[in-house]
């Protein structure tokens, strides 16, 4: 049996350390309150990919899971 999918934002490393977060229109902003929330593992994955696609050669993105992510605790 599989555990169902929880929320995620999508995060990457600005230069100087600081959390972007990727918004539904492909920005990144450094506001996690405008960050796109994905609900779904496939929809997830493909953002990811995309991140991934619009991030900066070596700049590291990961999906945070949010209830983990401290900006909305």
């Amino acid at each position: 049996m599989t555990t169902p999918f929880k929320p995620h934002l999508l995060e990457a490393q600005s230069t100087d350390g600081c959390a972007l977060w990727l918004t539904i229109d492909d920005l990144w902003s450094n506001d996690p309150l405008e960050a796109e929330v994905l609900e779904d593992e496939a929809h997830a994955t493909i953002r990811l990919i995309d991140g991934r696609m619009l991030s900066r050669q070596g700049q590291t993105v990961r999906l945070v899971e949010l209830e983990a992510c401290a900006a909305f605790a």
